[in-house]
């Protein structure tokens, strides 16, 4: 007769890779894509509050408006 062993951590069932075509393809673009626009937002947020600080503020954070990397647009 034979006698079950417990199962250890190392037994764990191994899951197949995903296939990089077919609907796993197109979901892993789509999360590439929706990940870039949330990068792109996060960077536009960033950009929007630091030109809302007036000069005195920038200058508390150690920075001008030339030390900006991009158009000031109030100008």
């Amino acid at each position: 007769m034979k006698t079950l062993k417990k199962a250890q951590p190392h037994d764990a069932p191994v899951q197949a890779a995903r296939p990089q075509s077919g609907i796993w393809g197109i979901t892993g673009w789509w999360r590439r894509l929706y990940g870039y626009y949330q990068r792109l937002r996060s960077l536009r947020r960033g950009r929007k509050a630091l030109m809302s600080l007036d000069t005195a503020r920038l200058r508390d954070i150690g920075l001008t408006r030339d030390d900006l990397p991009y158009k000031d647009e109030r100008r």
